[in-house]
């Protein structure tokens, strides 16, 4: 009978790792996120001139308040903290500066998120980053998993009024591709911890109360 323990041991064994890896497979997708561990370091100057660098809407001429947001198109978190992004974009627009940066989780999990953010930058050519951003994050559950979303993407550009053959051109071509590599790098300087994370006139926001906590801030700054 002992000759049969090992095989057995074996095949539980392989069986567990199996189980395992399925369970990393199911949980890597909406909220994937660099090391939890890491703690975001404390922003140098150069650092603080890179947060403001990026798609920006706006106060524009010496902000009271800048809000760098760090986002992937393909995150679902992101996608949860658009109102807030909308508000402050809407009713703070005359006393704050918000800057868009890029931090797409590519490959994995978000396959898509480098390509997407490709979009916003050719969009961006034609003076309609924010527009492709907004149609982008609302319609993220019907690009986020095809195995080539260009055609979607085309079919945005073309509702937004775009030059389609001058976009698609620019999509080819990875339009934006140093400034999102610019902003992926300085985000892993940061050590960011996921996406979307933001930073509120250089510092990073820290807050456990939500999208309701970052307003509360920015209000009070504003107030200040």
């Amino acid at each position: 009978m002992k000759k049969w323990i090992v095989p057995i041991l074996f095949g539980v064994a392989i069986v567990a790792l199996i189980f395992l890896g399925i369970r990393a497979a199911a949980n890597d997708n909406n909220d994937a996120k660099p090391d939890p561990s890491e703690t975001p370091i404390a922003v140098s100057e150069s650092d603080k001139a890179g947060l403001k660098e990026g798609q920006i809407v706006g106060q524009t001429n010496n902000p009271k308040v800048v809000v760098t947001e760090f986002g992937d198109f393909q995150c679902p978190a992101c996608k949860a903290y658009e109102p807030t992004v909308t508000k402050i974009r809407n009713d703070y627009k005359d006393q704050v500066q918000l800057v868009f940066k890029h931090y797409p989780l590519t490959p994995t999990p978000h396959k898509n998120a480098q390509v997407a953010a490709y979009a916003s930058e050719a969009a961006s050519n034609q003076g309609k980053f924010w527009e492709m951003h907004d149609k982008l994050y609302a319609t993220q559950d019907d690009w986020a998993e095809l195995s080539n979303p260009k055609d979607k993407f085309v079919g945005y550009a073309s509702d937004l009024g775009l030059d389609v053959d001058k976009f698609k051109r620019e999509y080819d071509s990875e339009a934006g591709k140093s400034n999102i590599s610019r902003d992926k790098d300085l985000g892993t300087k940061l050590k960011l911890k996921g996406t979307p994370s933001f930073y509120i006139n250089g510092v990073a926001y820290e807050g456990t109360g939500g999208p309701e906590d970052i307003l509360k801030q920015i209000d009070a700054l504003v107030k200040q």
